[in-house]
């Protein structure tokens, strides 16, 4: 168990206003702010064996997709089927047999698609992406290797998985073939 110590102030101003008269015709009597500050302690404790994961993590789906039909992630068996999964979406793109990109697709481009803003910090994530593949904004998505860009966007979208699947020698195998 690791316990925790929390420590805090709470303020809350309260207004009040006394009025007389009727809706259209109001006289203000008093108008006065209460400022309650609290201040706060607690302890609290969290198991060692809890581990807050992120959807990647928890649904085997590095690269955060999401099913075509519902919006919702896609929950895969294992590491290596999401993994793939991401590959071949990517490949799809750069092929040209996506409805939203084509190889001709900045990674600007790409990204404002596969991390929209209203979800996303996508100038980050571009920012973030572009750093580590070592390419300029407008790179064209054809011209960076698809497991390339898909360890990039895995490094970008969690970290953490990205430190497990790449760097503590879980066995990811690298997809050639061109379904």
């Amino acid at each position: 168990m690791k316990r925790y110590f929390l420590t805090g102030i709470l303020t809350i101003f309260v207004y009040s206003a006394i009025s007389t008269g009727t809706s259209l015709n109001k006289t203000l009597i008093k108008e006065t702010v209460t400022i309650i500050t609290y201040e706060i302690n607690f302890n609290v404790e969290i198991s060692d064996s809890w581990k807050a994961r992120s959807i990647a993590s928890r649904f085997n789906n590095p690269g955060n997709l999401r099913s075509i039909y519902d919006s919702r992630f896609v929950k895969y068996d294992n590491l290596m089927d999401g993994y793939t999964a991401l590959v071949r979406d990517i490949r799809y793109k750069q092929l040209g047999q996506s409805r939203y990109c084509d190889g001709n697709t900045s990674i600007t481009e790409f990204i404002y698609v596969y991390a929209p803003p209203f979800e996303n910090n996508t100038i980050r994530y571009v920012e973030n992406l572009c750093r580590y593949l070592d390419i300029d904004r407008t790179t064209r998505i054809k011209d960076v290797w698809d497991t390339d860009l898909a360890r990039a966007i895995i490094r970008v979208e969690d970290p953490v998985l990205y430190k497990e699947m790449f760097t503590k020698n879980i066995e990811i195998k690298e997809i050639y073939s061109y379904d």
